[in-house]
Formats: structure tokens, C-alpha cells, sequence
């Protein structure tokens, strides 16, 4: 009780007819005190006449039993048993950023490509360029670079050894090369690896070895139950058996010369289009879309082709194949510093 609160109580106490006897109780050292009523007062004889029973407790501030002092030995056996539970089963927070860096954040080393084409067996990285220049061909501008990037179940990279299906793709940020953003280009046609890729021609993209598993990337025709989550449009996942919805063409950009540019070389580096062969539907990335992931705020990948009103791509369907660059092992071409001629 509040000191103000037990001296207007001992003053309204004083103005009665008689006195009123008290007595100080206590429960132990630890608990409450309590004031109780111990006299009789007869009925009527001022505010204490009214008065049969009263009692005030003082509340000690909690303070737990093991304060100052080591745990009891049967809960310290307990709690060593949990920490080995745990770490048996890699639930350790140590354990899960261990896995994390080690089999999915791990830093990959692109392909170098001498003659500026691409050609099977390289590992690159699939990028969603921004477009920050306002023309007239580009009326809304895009900002931010996001590459195509696997999106792994959160239970599966701290406990398993390689990626668990169903397992989808997002478009991330981190444009550093790792295991996560990065995919190997598959020959489908009985090509060598080594061969040079040609526009219009079959490949597949797949995930490397180990953790990732060897995963394919496929999409297939929206259904009423399979589409994708945000824009309902057609679902693009990862598959561990090759089939034809895992079947990619890359698209000269311009739709003016795509015809003549049918079979040549594909050029690294630069804008191109991906078409899905069974669909016939473009890889994008809608940036409008948001998925929030263990890795933080991400957009929605989708097969589907965005044009304007001039029947042209629009930036969701443009994308650009990295390779590595061959002046610095750490980082690809994108990280390469423009010539002096073009700044």
C-alpha cells in the first residue's frame, strides 16, 4: 500500500468513537503482511462501529529462486539434454547459419567466355536488367538489377543435404554469384559440352551438384490448381527429371531482325529473350509482385509475355546472360568497368 493511502487510512481510523486494536501478521520473511481487525466494536459507535474486518497486504517485488545462485542439478541435466537434442538434429542457431553460408550462399565462380559467346556446360547467372532511361519505347522505367534466384525451403537448408521438391524461383537482389542464382546450361539435342549456343535452339537450365541437387527449371500451362502464387500466371519451379516443360530458347532481342539471327551464335552479355518451348511464353520477372522469403523482400517469377502497344517485349521479358569476368575471378561481368570510349 502507498504511504499517502496508509496515513489518510490511519487519520480517518483516529476520528472514531474508540479505538481500534490491530494486529501485524506475517506469513514468513518472504510473504505478504497483513493488518487484520482483532476487537469488537459495538454497532453504531461512529465510522468503527461499521467496521468488522479489514486487512492491507504489502507486495514484495518478485525475485526468482535461483537468483545469484546456479540452477538445481535436475535442471541443468535438463537443459544439457535439450542443447544435445538440438544439436543432434542441427536446430542450433550456430548450425543453420553454418548450413546456410555453406550450401547455399556459397560464393560460385561463373564461366569465362573468350569468344563472348555462350556455349553448354558454362555456368552463368540470368539477369533482369533495369531500364532507368524514359523514352518513348520506354515509358515506365525499371530500377534495380534481380536475377533469377532458387527459393529453397527453410527447413530443408538447415536439416537436409540437398534441396527437397516442391522447390520454386524467385528474382532476388544479390546479384553475387552463388549456388542459389546460379545455373549451368544443358545441352537437350545430344550437344557437346563446349558447343556454342545458337539462337532458337533447345537447352535446359539446371542447378549445379551437391546441395542444389540438379534441379531443372521448368514451367508448364497454368491450371486451376498450379499457377503462380501473387499474378496467377503460368508457375515456373524446379523438377529433378528432364522432360520438354524444361525446355528453354534464347530469343534475339530486336523483333526486327529475330528472324535473320535464327541459328547464329548467342551473344553473352547482352539483352536477349528466353522462350519457353512448350508454351511458347517468355521467362519474366514481375517487379510489382512481392514474396517475402528467408532471404528477405523478393519478386515473383513467371512464363509469360508482356508487349506494348507496338506488339515489342517489354522489360519484364528482358534478360541478360552473366558470365565471369576474366580480369577478376571474384566478380562476373556485370561488375566490369565500362570502356573509357562509352563513359
Amino acid at each position: 500500500m502507498r504511504p499517502a493511502v496508509r496515513r489518510s487510512l490511519s487519520r480517518w481510523l483516529c476520528r472514531s468513537v474508540q479505538p481500534l486494536p490491530f494486529r501485524m501478521t506475517s506469513q514468513g520473511g518472504a510473504g505478504p503482511r497483513s493488518l487484520s481487525w482483532t476487537g469488537e466494536v459495538e454497532p453504531g459507535c461512529g465510522r468503527a462501529g461499521s467496521l468488522r474486518l479489514f486487512s492491507c497486504r504489502f507486495w514484495r517485488p518478485f525475485v526468482s529462486r535461483h537468483e545469484g545462485r546456479a540452477p538445481p542439478t535436475g535442471l541443468r541435466k535438463d537443459l544439457l539434454k535439450d542443447f544435445l537434442q538440438k544439436k543432434d538434429k542441427g536446430e542450433l542457431l550456430t548450425q543453420k547459419t553454418s548450413n546456410l553460408k555453406k550450401n547455399v550462399l556459397q560464393k560460385t565462380d561463373l564461366s569465362v567466355s573468350k569468344d563472348g559467346l555462350l556455349h553448354f556446360g558454362d555456368v552463368v547467372m540470368l539477369l533482369n536488367p533495369e531500364n532507368m532511361v524514359e523514352s518513348l519505347s520506354n515509358p515506365f522505367p525499371v530500377h534495380g538489377n534481380y536475377t533469377l534466384s532458387v527459393n529453397p525451403d527453410e527447413h530443408a537448408v538447415y536439416t537436409a543435404s540437398h534441396l527437397k521438391l516442391p522447390c520454386g524461383v524467385n528474382a532476388s537482389s544479390n546479384i553475387k554469384p552463388c549456388e542459389r542464382n546460379c545455373f549451368i546450361i544443358t545441352s537437350v539435342d545430344g550437344s557437346e559440352i563446349g558447343e556454342t549456343l545458337l539462337y532458337r535452339q533447345n537447352f535446359a537450365l539446371r542447378t549445379s551438384e551437391g546441395f542444389m541437387g540438379h534441379l531443372y527449371l521448368a514451367s508448364d500451362h497454368k491450371t486451376f490448381g498450379k499457377s503462380s502464387k501473387k499474378s496467377r500466371l503460368q508457375e515456373v519451379s524446379l523438377t529433378d527429371q528432364f522432360s520438354y516443360p524444361a525446355c528453354w530458347q534464347a530469343v534475339y532481342l530486336d523483333p526486327q531482325m529475330r528472324m535473320e539471327h535464327e541459328g547464329l551464335p548467342v551473344r553473352a552479355n547482352s539483352k536477349l529473350l528466353i522462350l519457353h518451348s512448350k508454351t511458347s511464353q517468355c521467362l519474366a520477372a514481375l517487379r510489382k509482385y512481392t514474396i517475402w522469403t528467408m532471404f528477405g523482400k523478393e519478386q515473383e517469377i513467371t512464363t509469360h509475355t508482356f508487349l506494348n502497344a507496338h506488339k515489342v517485349e517489354e522489360n519484364e521479358n528482358h534478360w541478360i546472360i552473366v558470365t565471369g569476368n576474366p580480369g577478376d575471378e571474384n566478380n562476373s561481368m556485370l561488375h566490369r568497368p565500362e570502356p573509357i570510349s562509352k563513359v
